[in-house]
């Protein structure tokens, strides 16, 4: 087969919108697992120092008196009320354009939402 009937023959089967790679190199069956084998060999050693890695900054950080110090701070903020729960509105309306939301008014009942949708301005 040609390339130009393999094409045809791809387009047809797939439609407008299919693709085609057409590599510079010969490979074969043995090939492939080789280089399958070298990839998980590469794979699993990436990960064993990975994890050495991981254990000897558990080990540096666990010994280090100011990274305590940090974490403990860090842990104790984390306990702090968040402030997107406090000073806020009970009521946003607004209006939605697909996946974009535009808020026009922000209220404590209807009637405060309604009045500020009626001056017309967007808050």
């Amino acid at each position: 087969m040609t390339r130009q009937e393999a094409i045809r023959k791809i387009m047809k089967t797939l439609g407008p919108k299919a693709y085609w790679t057409i590599k510079g190199h010969i490979t074969s069956p043995e090939r492939r697992e080789q280089a399958t084998v070298q990839q998980l060999d590469a794979h699993f050693r990436r990960a064993m120092i990975k994890r050495d890695l991981s254990q000897r900054s558990a080990q540096l950080l666990a010994a280090d008196a100011i990274y305590q110090a940090h974490l403990a701070d860090w842990r104790l903020a984390q306990d702090e009320p968040h402030s997107s729960t406090e000073g806020g509105y009970k009521f946003e309306v607004g209006t939605r354009d697909g996946i974009f939301v535009t808020p026009r008014a922000y209220g404590d009942t209807w009637e405060d939402v309604f009045a500020k949708l009626s001056t017309g301005k967007v808050v």
